[in-house]
């Protein structure tokens, strides 16, 4: 977090869930905890975005490109296999790392925040 923008990064393990459906909410964010990524600068920039959006291209989500339909998580609460996954900071510069293993994908995945940068 900065005085002008913070980042968010959603990742998930075996032991973190990656996202959670009830009462028929979120039934499309099976890829949530696959390292969805969101920039803001005034809380506003996904306003009314999630109707219209690809939810298999989500910033910062690793996932097969297909044109299977989506799969719809109900109750379930969707999983990474894999068992690391976590974060550091220092207050003004931060870490997260991920290992990805879900539906037959694996990937290694980091993003680094600085004082005015975030990288994936």
């Amino acid at each position: 977090r900065r005085p002008t923008w913070m980042a968010s990064i959603k990742a998930s393990s075996a032991r973190v869930i990656g996202t959670e459906s009830m009462n028929g909410d979120n039934m499309k964010g099976y890829y949530m905890g696959d390292g969805a990524t969101f920039i803001y600068k005034d809380g506003m920039e996904y306003l009314d975005i999630f109707p219209l959006w690809d939810w298999r291209r989500l910033p910062g989500v690793t996932a097969f490109e297909s044109d299977a339909p989506m799969p719809l998580i109900h109750n379930y609460r969707p999983r990474n296999n894999a068992i690391f996954v976590g974060g550091v900071s220092d207050g003004k510069q931060g870490m997260t790392v991920m290992d990805l293993n879900r539906d037959g994908l694996k990937a290694r995945k980091a993003w680094i925040c600085t004082d005015d940068f975030d990288s994936a």
